[in-house]
């Protein structure tokens, strides 16, 4: 009998042993066990968060990150919320679903904001340029005025606080012909200021290193309508009164009709869009080789309707069609998806694939995400500014970030910030009695940079407010 019963305990031990073991390799393969159906297969969530050790709980309950991972998650809605001292609590709910890997990215904001002065220049006048690179600006340094930059974008291992450089001293005339002119724009490189001042009938560009001034006396038409930097920083688009294109090439200096009639010209960095009375043509490598001239591309008629180029490298474009659907198109990949919100676009990302779209008064967000894992697209929609403490009004300008997943928004008083969808709307205060001229965010997601202007005495400051605490 004692030798059946010992029998019987290893007999139990083994098939213990050997359930322990299944259960281990299932729940490794991402199954949990649920009491009324068995093993379920569950989902895994990628926490990308800045800053980054935050604590995670999912569904009010506290739970252990392993390589920014929260796995073995039932499939369904699950509510997140993040904390960390000094922030604010960040929460969203998504949906998890068995057996797929999903990012959730998490711009959390510090309770306590604090500016810090970058120059104490006398400015008085700041440029156009693009925030997330440089700063130009205009100050008076001693009686002299002079043209200076502050570069605000990070580099790779670039920790070296942000300090002006004087790029020149400003003669009178030269004072007058940019404070004076109409187009001030600068190259894709910031390399170049172009500028156009017509009541001296003056174009040129000026080196943003050395301050070295280039007029430009050989246009083949007086710039009396547009110019504009093209294909990147070599050449530029000049059209004149009576709607004709022209490209002007710096070096060589050449000037070529690149259209008749247009309605509209895109560019990027490596193709372009032509938008004429005829129809629609797409450029590339200097826009001798016609890719399509056609009026339509996959059935969607350009001719009248907007065209949003990205400025990056890739050949992706969005067009607004004539019922304001927003429809992108990826000729790299071929791929092409419609939008199901209609409204007017009020603001793109650089890539062209996210928008902040306004509709019978409200702020909605489209954004086209490209999943690797299925090699399509997929469109996300959500609802912005609504019950928030400013409307679209009081917005002057938008600027996505984290890789799309946030809007940083400049309003005439204060600096706000929010999830693409509007959730985790939070303000970033300005001291009173002063007005929002800028503001952007390093590509690093790390400081905010804004220009705002005293409102009794008039004067510009730059401020930097970080957003990730030391």
């Amino acid at each position: 009998m004692r030798k059946f019963f010992n029998l019987l305990l290893i007999i139990l031990g083994i098939l213990a042993f050997a359930g322990f073991t299944i259960f281990i390799l299932l729940y490794a393969q991402g199954k949990t066990f649920d009491g009324s159906t068995g093993f379920t297969e569950t989902g895994i969530v990628r926490i990308n968060s800045n800053p980054k050790d935050v604590e995670v709980y999912v569904n009010g309950e506290k739970r252990p990150m392993v390589e920014s991972k929260i796995d073995n998650l039932k499939p369904g809605k699950v509510n997140f919320t993040l904390r960390k001292d000094g922030y604010y609590d960040w929460s969203k709910e998504i949906l998890v679903e068995a057996g797929i890997l999903k990012d959730l990215f998490a711009q959390m904001i510090p309770t306590t904001i604090e500016l810090s002065e970058v120059t104490n220049d006398e400015i008085t006048q700041i440029l156009p340029s693009n925030l997330s690179d440089y700063i130009y600006y205009i100050s008076l340094e001693n009686g002299t005025s002079e043209l200076k930059k502050i570069k605000i974008r990070r580099d790779f291992l670039d920790f070296a606080e942000p300090s002006a450089v004087r790029i020149k001293a400003l003669s009178n005339i030269e004072l007058e012909v940019l404070t004076m002119s109409e187009i001030l724009k600068v190259s894709p490189n910031n390399s170049l200021l172009l500028f156009s001042n017509n009541p001296r009938s003056l174009t040129g560009t000026i080196n943003l290193d050395n301050g070295e001034i280039t007029y430009i006396t050989d246009l083949p038409t007086k710039v009396n309508t547009t110019i504009s930097w093209l294909n990147g920083s070599n050449s530029i688009l000049v059209t004149s009164s009576g709607n004709l294109n022209y490209e002007y090439t710096l070096a060589p200096k050449v000037s070529t009709i690149i259209a008749f009639e247009p309605l509209a010209i895109y560019e990027s960095v490596n193709f372009a869009i032509y938008k004429t009375a005829a129809g629609v043509s797409l450029y590339e490598n200097q826009r001798t080789l016609p890719l399509t001239t056609s009026t339509s591309i996959n059935g969607v008629l350009l001719a009248s309707s907007n065209i949003i180029p990205n400025r990056t490298t890739t050949k992706i474009f969005a067009v607004q069609d004539a019922e304001k659907h927003i429809t992108l198109f990826d000729l790299d990949r071929n791929l092409t998806l419609k939008s199901n919100l209609t409204g007017d676009i009020i603001f793109s990302s650089s890539d062209a694939t996210h928008f902040v779209v306004e509709k019978d008064g409200g702020v909605f967000s489209i954004g086209f995400e490209y999943s690797i894992a299925t090699s399509t697209y997929k469109l996300s929609e959500g609802v912005l500014l609504k019950d928030q403490a400013i409307s679209s009004t009081d917005v002057i300008t938008y600027e996505f970030y984290n890789n799309n997943k946030n809007l940083l928004y400049t309003a005439k008083s204060n600096i706000f910030t929010s999830d693409i969808d509007g959730g985790n709307f939070r303000e970033i205060s300005i001291p009173e009695g002063y007005s929002v001229l800028e503001a952007s965010i390093t590509a690093d997601n790390q400081f905010i940079y804004t220009i705002l202007k005293d409102n009794e005495t008039q004067a510009i400051k730059i401020y930097k407010i970080s957003i990730v605490l030391k």
